[in-house]
């Protein structure tokens, strides 16, 4: 009897296309579950929500307060992160980022338009953080996350905001140097952005230099009237020293 129940649901997951694998585990699940995962995976993602930073969207201790110190004179009006950036969650970043597996695209945006349907932002368009366009060769995993959340979100992409000279990575550098590095590296091709309320998406926010910087592109040299910052992933707060 169960062998035939199995035959019947695989023979009616076949002919719907109901049912398929979670791209985690491989777990099967129904395609109308709204995260993509499964469950079980589902429930390994350690999501932000109340006692977030009420400017950069971070994490904060219980008790610790609504404002973390840290995030004065940023660009953005506001930042906002769906995850913690740990062991669980950078598998979906690098699935996507290191093994262009796309789909993981599909799955984080639908988490930002989650998230952004729960924030009161008045915006105009979405943008990605870009990468170093090199000859015919170019992937950005934080536009194709960026482009799902327009395909949820119904606002319109621009992909104008331009990383214009390549730099080195910022995984082994300080505060500091991740500024540093990333000072001028963005240019704004047109006017797209001027007088807009802008999304600015990426995938992780560790330090926030890039993110900053790409805002601060946005309204200086694209004359942004505001800008949002939204990512999949945030590294945890750490008490200032």
């Amino acid at each position: 009897m169960v062998e035939k129940i199995k035959k019947r649901i695989l023979t009616l997951s076949e002919l719907t296309g109901e049912i398929f694998s979670c791209p985690l585990c491989g777990r099967e699940i129904f395609r109308s579950d709204e995260s993509g995962l499964c469950p079980e995976c589902l429930g390994k993602l350690t999501f932000i929500g109340d006692g977030e930073c009420i400017r950069c969207g971070r994490q904060l201790p219980d008790g610790y307060g609504v404002f973390c110190g840290e995030c004065e004179g940023i660009f953005c009006e506001q930042i906002r992160c769906v995850t913690i950036y740990d062991d669980f969650s950078k598998r979906l970043v690098l699935g996507l980022k290191a093994e262009k597996q796309v789909y993981f695209a599909e799955i984080m945006g639908d988490f930002l338009f989650g998230k952004l349907s729960t924030l009161d932002w008045k915006a105009d368009m979405v943008t990605a953080v870009p990468t170093y366009r090199e000859g015919k060769k170019y992937f950005n995993h934080s536009e194709l996350i960026a482009r799902r959340l327009c395909a949820d979100s119904g606002l319109p992409f621009s992909s104008e905001l331009l990383k214009i000279r390549k730099i080195e990575g910022q995984e082994t550098r300080n505060y500091r140097q991740r500024i540093l590095n990333v000072k001028g590296v963005f240019g704004v091709n047109s006017d797209d952005f001027a007088d807009k309320s802008v999304i600015l998406v990426d995938d992780v926010r560790t330090s926030g230099a890039t993110l900053n910087e790409a805002a601060k592109t946005l309204i200086t040299e694209g004359n942004a009237a505001r800008v949002y910052g939204l990512t999949f992933a945030s590294t945890s707060f750490r008490e200032p020293v």
